[in-house]
């Protein structure tokens, strides 16, 4: 199998995986409308609830620090896992009702954070958005409502490497112009350049490389060497 196909091929597995991923979530969610969390349900089986939880995404730092985002949960651990905490997306917690994913944090500024939100239940009291973290996960604040900026959704997150408040977000809807940046933590988003693919399913800000990032779709690998600008 040559290098083209192989490419093709991991670019088709990376978006069934985001695809059924979002499904069970949905699915998840639609038959979860009546609860406010799934801690009613069940019996605890570990520091994240009940098995009706799953994790999303997982960020290993300095100092023995974990951050996870869950369907039903943000936690952060101090001691390598051994103990979590809930930080968001609980009872009355800020993201109450609402699923974390697209977990990231700034190379230049290890302690500035992003997570992204969806629908976990229904009623929830959470706003979806662009949240951040300026302590490293302890403490949360919605950077940019959801529908303040797109009538869909934010597909993901990737801080940048220019700045340490800098950070990209991807509005699927938009196609490919759908690539923004914000210089203040994700308060304001500005445009990019145009993609090269009518859509993507990731973006990487090389880290040590001010400016340079990388988008991958199924339609192959682009780089930009001016923060977006131009591919």
């Amino acid at each position: 199998m040559n290098h083209k196909k192989i490419t093709g091929w991991l670019a088709y597995l990376s978006l069934i995986c985001i695809v059924s991923l979002f499904t069970a979530c949905s699915t998840n969610s639609s038959a979860s409308t009546t609860q406010q969390t799934p801690d009613t349900i069940g019996v605890n089986v570990n520091g994240f609830g009940t098995a009706a939880n799953h994790v999303h995404a997982m960020l290993a730092l300095p100092n023995h620090v974990l951050v996870l985002a869950s369907h039903y949960g943000l936690f952060r651990s101090e001691d390598s896992g051994a103990t979590w905490t809930k930080v968001a997306a609980g009872n009355n917690q800020l993201m109450q009702g609402l699923m974390t994913y697209s977990l990231g944090y700034s190379t230049l500024n290890p302690q500035r954070m992003y997570v992204l939100t969806q629908i976990a239940v229904n009623p929830h009291a959470g706003t979806l958005g662009l949240y951040t973290s300026s302590d490293q996960g302890k403490t949360w604040k919605l950077a940019i409502p959801t529908a303040s900026i797109t009538s869909s959704s934010i597909y993901l997150e990737e801080p940048g490497n220019d700045t340490p408040d800098e950070v990209y977000i991807y509005l699927p809807d938009l196609g490919a112009l759908g690539l923004r940046v914000s210089l203040d933590a994700g308060q304001h988003f500005s445009s990019t350049g145009t993609l090269p693919f009518g859509s993507i399913l990731g973006l990487l800000a090389v880290p040590g490389a001010p400016g340079q990032l990388l988008a991958y779709s199924g339609d192959g690998l682009a780089r930009s060497i001016d923060g977006g600008a131009h591919w």
